[in-house]
């Protein structure tokens, strides 16, 4: 018994055979991904006979029920799946010391796990300057935050920021130093050039480094160190020169501020928006609303964001 075979070009055939073949394959209609049957456009018969399809050409013999066939199926019905997936698009407005960007970050990556088999989703992070007149040299954190909000205030944040860090299973601290985001922001816009997922691991890198390791993200070697981690290239040379992604960060922090108070701020397929760090479920639900082009309610109730005048 020969095992199955997947080709690109099926193999020749006499013209009786070609005759059986005409009539177009019908579409697949999945059940199972073990159940042979419910897949009509593979043919089981003592000849070996196969039919084509938009994705795959499978050639099958009667009684070829092995582990070999199966992953063979399991791959093309996840292919079918993923090819009828809508795209969602989601850009994030945000900065790298706002504690409710995290929160916000982790809450959209479990609605996007929940919406998987349905959606691919694509996020983009867009800037977003709390304190534009931040020093480059930085000043240390919590002398800062005593100095704007006051003890009793500043404990407040504090407090309510650890208890959802703490959800999430972070530590949130206090130590170290904040200032200029503006460094940071422009190797964002660097690694989103190389693809959205090393900007996305490195804006991770960042909240992770200045909300639980007490790392300075105004400091080029931390910056560095973050973006060698996650793979993004270029990065020592670029933000030696103050011009690069300069232009570029300071254009796109003007688009997309416009009506914004507080981050973190999601707009999800350029029109539904959901501002603060909302629970997954508000994503699932402007994702739902974004495929159908519903309006959404989902940014009715604004939770967790930052301001220029603090975080609440």
């Amino acid at each position: 018994m020969q095992p199955m075979h997947l080709t690109k070009h099926p193999p020749r055939r006499t013209k009786s055979h070609h005759r059986h073949l005409r009539t177009p394959c019908p579409p697949p209609q999945y059940k199972s991904t073990r159940d042979l049957t419910a897949i009509p456009h593979i043919t089981l018969s003592k000849h070996r006979t196969s039919c084509r399809h938009n994705l795959l050409d499978v050639t099958v013999t009667a009684g070829e029920i092995d582990r070999s066939r199966e992953r063979v199926i399991d791959r093309y019905i996840i292919m079918a799946m993923a090819s009828a997936r809508k795209v969602i698009r989601v850009d994030v407005t945000s900065d790298t010391v706002c504690p409710w960007c995290l929160v916000g970050k982790k809450h959209l990556e479990q609605a996007v796990a929940a919406v998987k088999d349905k959606y691919e989703v694509e996020v983009e992070w867009h800037p977003f300057f709390l304190n534009p007149e931040a020093p480059v040299e930085g000043v240390n954190k919590v002398e800062h935050w005593r100095a704007k909000f006051g003890e009793g205030r500043m404990q407040m944040i504090v407090d309510r920021v650890a208890g959802a860090f703490a959800s999430l299973g972070y530590r949130y601290s206090m130590g170290g130093m904040t200032g200029s985001t503006l460094d940071s922001h422009r190797l964002l816009w660097l690694a989103g050039r190389q693809g959205l997922e090393k900007q996305n691991a490195l804006v991770e890198e960042l909240f992770l480094d200045y909300f639980t390791r007490e790392k300075y993200i105004g400091d080029r070697k931390v910056l560095l160190a973050a973006a060698d981690k996650v793979g993004v290239e270029g990065g020592e040379a670029f933000l030696a020169d103050p011009q690069a992604g300069l232009k570029e960060v300071l254009a796109e922090e003007r688009k997309f501020k416009r009506g914004v108070s507080g981050v973190p701020h999601f707009v999800i397929n350029g029109r539904y928006q959901i501002s603060g760090a909302q629970p997954p479920e508000a994503f699932v639900e402007a994702f739902e609303a974004a495929a159908k082009s519903q309006k959404s309610e989902a940014n009715d109730a604004p939770t967790g964001a930052c301001t220029r005048d603090g975080c609440q």
